[in-house]
């Protein structure tokens, strides 16, 4: 099948139509193995090019794929060519969510106010606003040092792997080409309305929604679906583009893969590399423990990320799981890192290695880092001889290929993604959002 001529079809091939086609059609229109293979060799033998260099930097934490140029200059493109070879065809959206990323005073207190008043907290309506003024005030003055820290990747993430994330989406899926990568900050800073008007704007066709988190929360998932699906019904009235969520990826396979990875590079810069005094301390994000009864299963899912990742290692370390320090009144999962620490220590441990799960690039991930960073000095004064950390993953090529793969089988329906799909029999019960049965239908009736 040639490219070309799907181009000349009126741009109406549908997921549908490419449900139906024969195995042959297929094989012939998607991007060969080989040309899959030629572009990660061109970003593996360019890795270390991409190492951003840190004096304070013991382990190579950011590691980067090549430029886009790079890649454009070895299948002889460029991005007008790959505009005009797209023209006229409507566009396939990526929209990751994430937690926000403020830089200035206003937008820290923009998004701490969102975060203090949009849950249901004790006197919401009147302390809420105070207490996001304090916390925005504690965490600008601990946030000047990040920036010269060399464990934060500055967003690299959203600046420059962008394209690259983009071409290989064209690559591997060009029935669905050319796809386009949006972003929406849970933070009041680049809201949900002015991506989904940019989007519209774009002439998009079909959405695939990711939250950057892969674990469901109904404190965090379930309240941002339904914001959407409110302005789906405001901005699409006509149902003129389709909709699929993946809000659930706990268990997908390249993310496990990814995990693993990251350890086993870490382990072998241990001074012991005997496997069995190294302790593996999981870190996730936290939420309220209010939230987490017997029908919200994101504390399951957490723990069946990280019972996944030790299958895949054999079973053969110690571990345990601990939550990010709680910010506000209202309480959080626990145990957090330095209790934990002190925890391992007294079980005759000194060797830790950290692996954060899925700090994404954003102010969460930031104040981690602080946190960890008074771990590790916090660790040497109780007796733990070497603490260590997982390389993030959003700078990773390994993780690119986990998204992007996600979303190719997202938009063909591939049986894969039921591991991570839910029933969605319980949304939302907590939610102060009135139409809740409206987002039900949104994730179960997906019209790709």
């Amino acid at each position: 099948m040639d490219n070309k001529n799907d181009d000349n079809s009126n741009n109406n091939f549908s997921i549908n139509d490419f449900n139906k086609a024969t195995e042959n059609d297929i094989n012939n229109s998607l991007i060969k193995q080989d040309t899959k293979n030629e572009i990660n060799d061109i970003i593996e033998e360019n890795i270390d090019k991409c190492i951003k260099n840190g004096d304070n930097i013991s382990t190579v934490d950011n590691v980067f794929p090549p430029t886009t140029d790079e890649i454009f200059n070895k299948f002889n493109m460029s991005e007008n060519e790959i505009s005009n070879e797209y023209k006229g065809k409507k566009k396939t959206a990526i929209l990751i969510i994430n937690n926000g990323n403020p830089k200035s005073q206003n937008e820290f207190s923009e998004f701490f106010k969102y975060i203090f008043t949009s849950v249901n907290l004790p006197f919401q309506k009147s302390i809420g606003s105070w207490i996001a003024s304090k916390y925005s005030k504690i965490f600008m003055l601990q946030d000047q040092n990040c920036y010269n820290n060399p464990r934060i990747l500055n967003n690299l993430w959203s600046l420059k792997q962008k394209k690259i994330f983009e071409l290989y989406m064209n690559k591997i899926s060009p029935l669905t080409a050319p796809h386009k990568l949006y972003y929406v900050k849970n933070n009041g800073i680049g809201k949900i309305p002015s991506t989904l008007r940019k989007m519209i704007s774009n002439k998009i066709s079909k959405v695939i929604v990711i939250f950057n988190n892969p674990h469901y929360s109904d404190s965090y998932t379930s309240r941002i679906m339904a914001e959407i699906q409110e302005y789906i019904e405001v901005f699409d009235k006509d149902k003129k583009i389709g909709w699929k969520i993946v809000d659930n990826w706990a268990n997908y396979p390249e993310l496990i893969e990814c995990f693993v990875k990251g350890i086993n590079e870490k382990i072998s810069t241990f001074s012991d590399k005997d496997i069995s005094k190294i302790f593996l301390l999981f870190c996730a994000q936290s939420t309220y423990s209010s939230f987490n009864n017997e029908k919200n299963g994101y504390k399951k899912e957490v723990i069946s990320t990280v019972q996944s990742i030790i299958s895949k290692l054999r079973n053969e370390y110690s571990y345990t799981i601990c939550w990010q320090t709680p910010n506000g009144i209202t309480e959080k999962l626990g145990p957090n890192i330095g209790s934990s620490l002190k925890n391992i220590k007294n079980n005759g441990f000194s060797q830790v290695l950290l692996v954060p799960l899925i700090f994404s690039m954003d102010l969460l991930e930031r104040m981690f880092i602080n946190e960890i960073e008074t771990a590790e000095s916090y660790s040497k004064k109780i007796g733990i001889n070497e603490i260590k950390q997982i390389d993030y993953l959003c700078g990773k090529w390994g993780y690119i290929k986990c998204i992007a793969n996600m979303v190719y089988q997202a938009l063909n329906n591939e049986p894969i993604l039921k591991a991570g799909d839910r029933k969605y029999i319980n949304v939302c019960k907590k939610c102060l959002k009135k139409n809740c049965s409206k987002h039900y239908k949104l994730i179960t009736q997906s019209n790709l």
